[in-house]
């Protein structure tokens, strides 16, 4: 495991250990919230934030300033682009471009879904 300079890990975070070779690396800068699960071989870039509650499965990779707000969840195999973010309760099963912005479970693209919601609350909203 290589946890690189000025990274911060707060309490409860879980961090495996790599298997079969490879490494489990944490970038330079990188801030860690409480309550974290980081699973074998995953590579964090730099300067990234993960916030409480986030687990991230075995072999992913986040490139340099990704933010994943709040139990959020990134499945095993997948990359996340360099300035992505990832919104709260939200579940990633596949590899986003630089730059996304997702939320949801199925996570989906941020405009898409408060599109989405948009519409769904106009239609049921509480005064009908």
């Amino acid at each position: 495991m290589i946890i690189e300079d000025e990274v911060e890990i707060g309490p409860l975070v879980s961090i495996a250990r790599a298997k079969t070779g490879r490494q489990t690396r944490i970038g330079r800068g990188t801030k860690i919230d409480a309550l974290v699960h980081i699973g074998h071989n995953v590579r964090i870039g730099k300067n990234c934030i993960i916030t409480a509650q986030c687990g991230i499965a075995g072999s992913a990779r986040l490139e340099d300033g990704v933010i994943i707000a709040g139990q959020s969840g990134i499945s095993d195999h997948i990359t996340i682009g360099a300035h992505s973010v990832i919104y709260a309760k939200s579940a990633v099963f596949r590899s986003l471009p630089p730059g996304s912005h997702y939320w949801g479970i199925p996570a989906r693209p941020l405009r898409q879904m408060q599109r989405f919601w948009a519409r769904l609350w106009r239609q049921f909203g509480e005064n009908r």
